[in-house]
């Protein structure tokens, strides 16, 4: 049984690349939560590698969710 959802809060479908967004840092509480990204959006980020991870919805400093690539990779195999 997985961890993660096949829909998001957002109603974006379950993908192997996901952030939790955590919002302002001066309001915590307030963030996206988890978000699937689509690949387009994983592509923009990752041509990007200066850059922190950032929510798509928000644009918010976000942290990537390794738990939710590895849980759909081993799903792959």
């Amino acid at each position: 049984m997985s961890l993660f959802p096949a829909v998001d809060s957002h109603g974006r479908k379950r993908t192997p690349y996901a952030v939790h967004c955590q919002g302002p840092w001066d309001m915590p509480g307030h963030g996206c939560g988890l978000v699937y990204l689509t690949e387009k959006e994983y592509s923009r980020q990752m041509n990007a590698p200066s850059k922190t991870w950032r929510c798509p919805l928000c644009r918010y400093e976000a942290d990537w969710s390794d738990a939710n690539y590895e849980e759909m990779l081993e799903v792959r195999e």
